[in-house]
């Protein structure tokens, strides 16, 4: 038994051929097993046409292609093939060049104003009618027409001299710039010349006002009185005696002078007194050394043999010093050889007691030296 459906036979038939198939769902597409891709053939490399080489920067370098990645499996993806790619060079060299000369333009010399024509409908001219041929000479005759020479455009025209202006007048303008110029250059000479000459005329003013200076009083230097000669300590003192009592020189002693007090033969003053008188000391002998040498020989060598000299019994009274059992011997002598040069060659015997005791009479048996010896030394 067949239900009816309310619709004729062959409907579904229709339907079936009529009605376009219906699209898969997400879910189906996701559950459908993936169609292996099959890779798209490389296209043919076509060499583009470039154009003209052109001064521009350089393309950037591509870098190359990294590999593609395989999506997960799931809905099929259309998939982008990777060109191949090729290095552009950089710049091609340039086709070299050639200068060509400059156009020449003509400048812009002086125009006419032309008038312009009449328009339609004014005027005479008939506005539908022909343009009578005396409009179109009085437009376009030659008359308005003028012919110009080309010129350059590097060189401009001189302007005409202004009315009266001559063409020499620049040049005396310079001529009287430089005069200008060489007039302030020799007034700044002449204005310096003539500080120099107020600056050293300033210097010579103080001398010329400058009162003359007054002669200094000349002082006349006073003669100094010459010295008094010193008096002779010998004066009245005759040849061949000891000194008489009194402060001497050691110098001035002659031998036979019996001294009062006594420290030792080496001062530079004795005092002389009376040999009647107790005294401390006496010179018994002066005398200048035998056959002495022209070089000094040493003060050992000068006092070696004073002393035999000094005790012999030709000088020394041996009657009188037999009362004294302390009679002692000094001599003196030059001990530099500076003494020595200038001529100090005398030595000198003195006896005195040796415990201090004085002494009474003359000891001596030889004769004073005659006029003391004032070059002998001490």
């Amino acid at each position: 038994m067949t239900e009816n459906t309310g619709r004729p036979p062959g409907a579904d038939d229709e339907d079936a051929r009529g009605e376009p198939p219906a699209e898969p769902s997400f879910t189906e597409l996701i559950s459908q097993p993936a169609n292996p891709s099959t890779p798209a053939p490389p296209s043919p490399l076509i060499e583009p046409v470039l154009p003209p080489p052109a001064i521009q920067p350089p393309p950037a370098l591509l870098h190359p292609s990294s590999p593609a990645i395989v999506p997960p499996a799931g809905p099929p993806v259309p998939r982008v093939e990777d060109i191949p790619t090729e290095a552009m060079p950089v710049m091609r060299e340039l086709a070299p060049t050639e200068a060509m000369p400059a156009a020449e333009v003509p400048s812009d010399a002086a125009t006419e104003l032309l008038r312009a024509p009449s328009p339609p409908g004014v005027g005479d001219a008939p506005i539908d009618g022909d343009v009578d041929g005396d409009a179109l000479d009085a437009v376009f005759g030659e008359q308005n027409f003028r012919e110009y020479e080309p010129e350059s455009l590097l060189v401009s025209p001189t302007p005409p001299p202004a009315p009266g202006v001559t063409a020499d007048a620049p040049q005396a303008s310079r001529l009287d710039r430089t005069q200008r110029t060489l007039l302030w250059v020799a007034g700044s000479l002449a204005a310096i010349l003539v500080l120099i000459g107020l600056f050293f005329l300033g210097t010579r003013i103080p001398e010329w006002t400058a009162a003359e200076p007054e002669p200094e009083p000349t002082v006349e230097p006073i003669p100094e009185p010459e010295p008094e000669p010193e008096p002779d300590p010998l004066e009245g003192v005759p040849d061949g005696v000891p000194l008489p009592a009194g402060e001497w020189e050691w110098s001035l002693l002659r031998g036979g002078e019996c001294l009062e007090p006594w420290v030792s033969p080496w001062e530079e003053q004795f005092t002389v007194v009376d040999c009647a008188e107790p005294h401390a000391a006496q010179l018994i002998l002066r005398q200048e050394f035998p056959e002495a040498p022209a070089e000094y020989p040493g003060p050992e060598a000068l006092a070696a043999p004073l002393s035999l000299i000094c005790s012999s019994p030709d000088v020394l009274d041996f009657t009188a010093a037999a009362a004294y059992d302390d009679i002692q011997i000094q001599t003196a002598y030059p001990v530099t050889a500076e003494e020595w040069d200038e001529g100090y060659r005398d030595f000198f015997c003195f006896i005195s007691r040796a415990g201090g005791e004085p002494l009474e009479g003359n000891l001596s048996l030889v004769s004073p030296v005659v006029g003391g010896d004032e070059g002998a030394g001490n």
